[in-house]
């Protein structure tokens, strides 16, 4: 999952790639559970799996006090609107 790395702070389920919206693209699999530390916390190989771990809320907010991303938002930049 290459969202992983950069989007960290946010707990997510994130589906690995699947044929069907994109065809010419083949998923290798391997998804990965990574902290905001870099630690590989879960994982899988390449064959249909489902990954389930537990997410340590107060190490999340420990990392959210660290790196204040929520708080950074420039507004006076950009607008986000409902489709």
């Amino acid at each position: 999952v290459t969202a992983a790395p950069a989007r960290s702070e946010d707990p997510a389920s994130i589906p690995d790639g699947k044929p069907g919206k994109y065809p010419h693209y083949t998923s290798w699999g391997h998804s990965t559970v990574v902290s905001p530390w870099g630690e590989v916390v879960a994982g899988c190989d390449e064959k249909e799996a489902l990954v389930v771990t537990d997410i340590d809320i107060e190490k999340v907010k420990e990392m959210r006090q660290g790196i204040p991303t929520l708080k950074q938002k420039r507004t006076d930049l950009y607008k986000v609107s409902d489709p």
